[in-house]
């Protein structure tokens, strides 16, 4: 799959994050979606870029999938104390 297929699985890891979240997270689901789709392209492209990985690795898509959790993880932590 191409950067669709990453932005797709990104969109899904970033719901999956926020649906899991220990706490009540401060973040929608629009928000999640858009987030984890753009930490996967991020992640993905810029592994590739950076040299850390070449297209076709399994590292991109652990990278792709790592990310959105992590973004949406820190996100959901800072948009909730602001409230």
């Amino acid at each position: 799959m191409g950067w669709l297929g990453t932005v797709l699985v990104g969109m899904v890891v970033g719901l999956a994050g926020r649906a899991t979240h220990p706490a009540r997270p401060g973040i929608g689901w629009g928000i999640s979606a858009l987030l984890g789709g753009i930490a996967a392209l991020l992640a993905k492209y810029g592994g590739q870029a950076a040299g850390l990985y070449v297209e076709g690795d399994m590292a991109g898509w652990i990278a792709a999938i790592v990310a959105p959790t992590l973004i949406v993880l820190v996100y959901g932590m800072f948009a909730g104390r602001r409230r």
